[in-house]
């Protein structure tokens, strides 16, 4: 019986050390396999490539950092239209449009007809631009959003805003 029982206790004892060598390995091992540290890194606020901080101008657009730093907001927001993602655009497109930013409304349309595609962008488009001019009566940008969009769920949006224009 005595012998079963260090059988068991040597079992034990035996696999606990072996599991520990696998949570906590010989030596400083988190060290060696450590990854280099990369500079301090950011985003380019054009093209949203990744950057070193500091950079002057953005290795892939060769966009001048510290140019666009020094323009404002609505600027900033302009330029976003042009963002490669989609998700940075549509929040550069609401923010305008709640803003009803006049100097807006020619970006906006050559953003709707760049990504044509994008049906969710464009309809959020229309609605900024309706905003824009909401009480006006008319729209020129959404006239030809209505005219010109490739895309038929666009252009029904834009005729269905046109028409709210003129009712107002």
């Amino acid at each position: 019986m005595r012998a079963v029982y260090i059988e068991i206790v040597a079992t034990i004892v035996i696999g606990v050390w072996a599991l520990s060598r696998l949570i906590w390995p010989i030596g400083n091992t988190a060290e060696r396999h450590a990854p280099a540290l990369s500079p301090p890194q950011t985003y380019c606020p054009v093209c949203g490539t990744t950057i070193e901080l500091g950079s002057m101008t953005c290795p892939r657009c060769k966009a001048d950092i510290d140019e666009w730093d020094e323009k404002g907001f609505v600027e900033r927001l302009i330029g976003a239209l042009r963002h490669p993602l989609a998700d940075v655009r549509t929040r550069a497109i609401i923010v305008l449009g709640n803003r009803r930013e006049k100097s807006a409304e020619q970006p906006l349309v050559d953003c709707a007809m760049a990504h044509a595609a994008d049906i969710v962008e464009g309809i959020a488009i229309v609605s900024s631009l309706w905003r824009i001019r909401e009480g006006e009566g008319t729209s020129w940008a959404l006239e030809k959003l209505a005219e010109n969009h490739p895309a038929h769920a666009v252009r029904e949006a834009a005729k269905e805003a046109l028409a709210e224009l003129a009712a107002s």
